[in-house]
């Protein structure tokens, strides 16, 4: 039993929890309550961390390592375990991370690491076995400690985690007879009596698994030098993760043997010493408690060297068995034993008295009762040395005990002197049926083959025979089948041992062979009910034979496999609940066992029937098979290892079958899942090939790639109709806009509502934008019309799923099947994926449309400034216009825009001035900053920095760098653009670019949906003035000089910007015949020219 845990060190462990994340606050709040009060401290940066650990007295340093989410932008997590262990390397660091995250915590420093999946208590173990272990590594050298145990009387020690003695104190020689030397290196099993050792190994096991400090105590006998054995109370204490010591330490101190309080007086001590023949008492494991000086004379040991000692290595060999035999038989019975030996060390004979008192023992010789209870139970043992002159009302005694024991067995015996039987037992009287049987004759009682067989065996030298002979004996008017054992005492003297052959086991076993045959040759589980309760029969005398078999759902006992024998009539058995009576206790196995009427009468009377005695014979958590009999001694002489074989077997057989059963069940799933694997194999490999011609340079109109997604599916062997609505919001049906498959008509004769609760799919996933299905059109609670349609032309179920890009959604893809449940989570699954890479290839077609169309549509939009971008505009009140926007890695975008003091706010782009010279007088952003600026008076979330540009003719532009998502992002993904943005009043106003394809409707809904006050100001077409835009390639080539032109294709064919370079720019140098300066300044010319062409001239000239 524990007794708990303690601190190795006297103070409070002490641990620092570094970082600010959720997953750090759950394990604080796991540590802290597993520890002492004000065991755990906090700090949130390595900076905080390095000031406590200069201030306090930490053992041990928790952070979080992972890439989870801390909650704020302080130093990675491995700054942190790197700058603790420049501080403190000896410090345990603990890190919370998984995955790669906890390799690199590792390699920074970390001592281990703790993963999302492990529990509270386990932390809070780990965490303080560590703290534990810095703290007695940290410890000064306690060596007088070593000298005092040394010079100490206690015996105590040191085993390793394999269980060997890596140190004794030298109080073990005198304890145990052995020094130190001796024992070191030596299992602690090996000196532990086999009776002890699995208390041992299970005390051992439970301390060593617990934490530091943990105890258990076990009363153990331990084996001396002299081959004796002594009781000990062990003390077993882990101290396994102490550095100093590394094992666990068992302190080993004289058992509480239950002694009276001593005797102030002296009377009762003076009593016992003064007694003329030997008083000794015993312990529960048999040891000396008390002993008078005519004991230590019997034992030729001094009294007082006799206590702990147990009681059997002082016996001589001679007479152990017979000692065992009867102070075995005090303690079981609790009444005096009196019994007379022979005794080697005396002259003539020992007359024993043996009394138990106290708590009766357990007759198993290593059951000893709880570990920690003190011991109450012993033999009180006189022994007095019987004369010569005594000895023939000794041997008196001894014989009628002798014929007491032999009446009590249960095989008949005789004893033949020469042919005529001169003693029998009375169990050969019960057999035979007769009132006498000294003085008749072998022939007699036997019958003649029987008789001869015995003559011949009784004139063999004296010789026991191990085989029975078989044949009949006289029973009144009967001859009833018995086996003889014939064994010769003299040339006169036989010795015959008669069984019954109706309970012999040499009968017994061909008959339980083919009893065990027979149940597990049974077809069906009834059968091996049915074979069972034969088997029980075959070996019983019952008046009634059944199964029962529990219902799990009710709970009763069903009886089934009813058999009774022919004389009695069969009783009409009703199912019953078995509460309350001492069957309930076999439903879960157990052997066979006999009960009388009194434990079994409820469920008795619940059964119907009448019986004094019931045979259970359980059979593994399966039922039992019972039998009654009405006479009250039944089923006395059955020996039940055969029925406790049986049920065993009974049990095997019925999990065969539960076995073949989940046998077949797992091979149909098996084939089932194959199938379905097969199917979404050959489903997935259409959806993939669909998804690259979706994605193909070629699909660069939007009709074409909703024909190419409609004909793809439609061409697949599980889709029969295939088609595109058009879900936009300006009415409220979804229009077909593209279809294949087979009756294309069909979507002339169904009416598709764009409600959230529309009766057809492909309303409420326009609606919702999410996937719906219909498994079973035929199945629907509420027949519609449309339902009807569908069912007419032969579609049972049906999949829609919306096609979207961001916030835009582009229309609604609808597939049909002839097939119920043709649509299960997989297949739905890459529907929906196949939708989603249609809307992205619409909204890639829709940009590049915006970026080429000839004549796009420009919109003005007044909305509320609620993004990074227009809260920077509303605060600054200056006029943006915007020259690119290009997205980030993360979250958000970098904008690159020119500023104007004032401006319309309506102004157009081409109205604008994104060329316009910034104002001198001032920076527009003076006073603007990011949130987490300490000098910016207008903080503006989600911006992370503003940065200045200045060109060679002195025009200003500026890089605004967003950590969010702005307007401009929104726009990008329905293919628009932010042209201007400018202040009106508390909101701001855009100037919107789209191409002519896209939903205006939908792209202002989408605003809406992230700026509250939208509103559409102005819809205005832009149509393009001045001669046509000259090609890009001429446009550049009258730009470029002729060295200029030549440097640019030297180094592009030179492989100069290849990855890693093919040459070097000098070596290109070289080949041109120019210095690398002079090569330098061309290509930089060259490549102003180039990109100043490409993002601001030429995009201007084609718009």
């Amino acid at each position: 039993m524990s007794e708990g845990s303690a601190t190795p060190i006297g103070d409070v462990v002490r641990v620092l929890a570094v970082g600010d994340s959720d997953r750090l606050d759950a394990v604080e709040t796991a540590v802290t309550a597993h520890l002492e009060a004000g065991s755990t401290l906090r700090a949130s940066t390595a900076t905080e961390a390095l000031d406590v650990l200069e201030s306090r007295t930490v053992h041990c340093v928790v952070c979080d390592a992972g890439d989870g989410d801390r909650r704020g932008d302080g130093p990675g997590a491995t700054a942190i375990v790197e700058a603790i262990v420049r501080a403190d390397e000896s410090l345990p660091i603990i890190g919370l991370a998984d995955g790669p995250a906890a390799e690199r915590a590792l390699d920074a420093g970390a001592t281990d690491v703790i993963g999302d999946g492990d529990a509270d208590e386990v932390i809070a173990r780990r965490v303080k076995n560590a703290a534990d272990r810095y703290r007695l590594a940290a410890r000064p050298d306690d060596g007088w400690h070593r000298a005092l145990l040394e010079g100490s009387d206690a015996t105590v020690l040191l085993v390793d985690p394999r269980g060997e003695v890596s140190y004794a104190s030298p109080s073990t020689a005198a304890r145990l007879g052995t020094t130190p030397d001796e024992l070191a290196r030596t299992p602690l099993t090996r000196i532990v009596h086999p009776n002890d050792r699995s208390t041992f190994r299970e005390a051992f096991s439970d301390v060593a698994s617990s934490t530091l400090a943990e105890r258990r105590r076990a009363r153990l006998r331990l084996r001396r030098a002299d081959g004796t054995w002594r009781v000990f109370s062990a003390t077993i204490e882990n101290r396994l993760s102490d550095p100093a010591l590394e094992g666990v330490v068992l302190t080993l101190g004289e058992a509480d043997d239950g002694r009276a309080p001593p005797d102030r007086d002296g009377g009762l001590r003076a009593a016992i010493d003064g007694l003329e023949h030997a008083f000794f008492v015993l312990g529960s494991k048999w040891q000396f408690r008390e002993a008078n000086p005519a004991a230590g004379r019997l034992f030729d040991r001094p009294p007082d060297d006799l206590a702990g000692v147990v009681f059997w290595n002082l016996l001589p060999e001679s007479v152990v068995s017979e000692f065992r035999e009867r102070l075995y038989e005090a303690r079981s019975t609790g009444s005096l034993v009196e019994f007379d030996l022979d005794y080697p060390r005396i002259d003539g004979r020992l007359t024993v008295y043996a009394h138990a008192f106290g708590d009766e023992a357990d007759e198993s010789d290593g059951d000893v009762r709880e570990p920690d209870a003190p011991e109450e139970g012993g033999v009180a043992v006189y022994a007095v040395e019987t004369s010569e002159a005594d000895a023939p009302t000794a041997l008196r005694r001894r014989l009628e005990r002798f014929e007491d024991v032999l009446d009590a067995l249960e095989d008949g015996v005789c004893v033949l002197e020469g042919e005529t039987i001169e003693f029998a037992n009375a169990t050969l009287f019960e057999l035979a049926d007769a009132d006498f049987l000294r003085g008749r004759r072998l022939d007699s009682l036997f019958g003649d083959e029987l008789a001869d067989v015995i003559r011949a065996r009784a004139r063999s030298p004296a010789f026991t025979w191990a085989e029975p002979v078989a044949g009949t004996l006289a029973a009144g008017q009967e001859r009833r089948p018995v086996e003889v054992f014939v064994t010769p005492l003299s040339a006169e003297r036989t010795l015959c041992v008669v069984r019954d052959e109706r309970r012999t086991a040499t009968v017994g076993v061909p008959t339980l062979h083919r009893s065990i045959d027979r149940l597990l040759a049974a077809e069906s589980p009834g059968a091996v009910r049915e074979r069972a309760v034969d088997a029980v029969s075959a070996r019983v005398d019952a008046d009634l034979l059944c199964w029962l078999d529990p219902d799990d759902s009710s709970g009763d006992w069903l009886p089934t496999a009813v058999e009774t024998p022919e004389s009695l009539p069969r009783p009409d058995l009703r199912p019953f609940d078995p509460s309350g009576s001492a069957l309930q206790e076999y439903a879960a196995g157990g052997s066979p066992t006999i009960l009388d009427r009194s434990s079994v009468e409820p469920a008795l009377e619940r059964l119907g029937v009448d019986a004094e005695r019931v045979l259970v014979v359980p059979v593994a958590e399966r039922g039992v098979v019972v039998a009654t009999a009405a006479a009250p001694g039944a089923f006395e002489s059955i020996d039940l290892d055969p029925l406790e074989t049986v049920g065993s077997l009974a049990g095997v057989a019925l999990d065969r079958f539960d076995c073949e059963s989940a046998l077949g069940a797992c091979r149909r799933d098996r084939s089932r899942v194959k199938a379905d694997l097969e199917r979404l194999r050959e489903r997935t490999r259409g959806i993939c090939d669909l998804e690259r011609a979706l994605l193909e340079p070629g699909s660069t109109a939007r009709a074409t790639i909703e024909r190419t997604l409609c004909e793809g599916l439609a061409a697949l062997e599980w889709v029969d109709l295939a088609w595109i609505g058009d879900a936009s919001l300006e009415i409220d049906e979804v229009v077909p806009r593209t279809a294949a498959g087979r009756d294309e008509e069909y979507l002339d004769a169904v009416a598709v509502a764009l409600e959230a609760d529309a009766a057809a799919p492909t309303g409420r996933a326009a609606a919702t934008r999410s996937t719906v299905v219909v498994d079973d059109v035929g199945r629907v609670e509420t027949p519609t019309e449309w339902s009807r349609t569908t069912l007419e032309r032969g579609f049972r179920s049906v999949a829609a799923v919306p096609i979207e890009h961001g916030d835009v959604i582009y229309g609604t893809l609808t597939v049909c099947a002839a097939d119920p449940a043709a649509f299960d989570e997989e297949t739905t699954g890459l529907l929906s994926h196949l939708g989603r890479i249609a809307g992205y290839a619409l909204a890639a077609t829709e940009t590049r449309r915006s970026l080429l169309a000839e004549t796009p549509r420009e919109l003005e939009v007044r909305c509320s400034p609620d993004d990074p971008l227009l809260s920077l505009v509303g605060g600054s009140r200056r006029r943006l216009a915007v020259q690119a926007a290009v997205p980030r890695a993360t979250d958000g975008s970098t904008v690159y825009c020119t500023v104007s003091s004032d401006g319309r706010p309506g102004d157009s782009a081409d109205e604008g001035d994104e060329g316009s010279v910034d104002d001198e007088r001032a920076d527009p952003f003076e006073s603007i900053g990011p949130a987490d600026s300490d000098d910016a008076r207008a903080p503006v979330e989600g911006l992370e920095s503003i940065g200045r540009i200045t060109d060679e003719s002195g025009r200003r532009s500026y890089e605004l760098a967003f950590s969010r998502p702005t307007v401009v992002d929104r726009l990008a993904e329905h293919g628009g653009r932010v042209r201007v943005v400018a202040p009106d009043g508390h909101r701001v106003r855009l100037t919107i670019e789209l191409p002519r394809s896209a939903d205006v409707r939908a792209v202002v809904d989408a605003l809406e949906r992230s700026y509250s006050g939208t509103e559409l100001v102005a819809r205005r077409e832009r149509v393009p003035s001045g001669p046509p835009p000259r090609s890009f390639v001429d446009e550049l080539r009258d730009r470029l000089t002729e060295r200029q032109l030549r440097t640019l294709e030297a180094t592009f064919y030179a492989g100069y910007f290849e990855w890693p370079r093919e040459r070097t720019g000098e070596e290109i140098a070289r080949a041109l015949g120019v210095s690398q300066p002079t090569f330098t300044r061309h290509l930089r010319t060259a490549e102003r020219k180039l990109f100043t062409l490409l993002f601001e001239e030429y995009r201007s000239t084609v718009e």
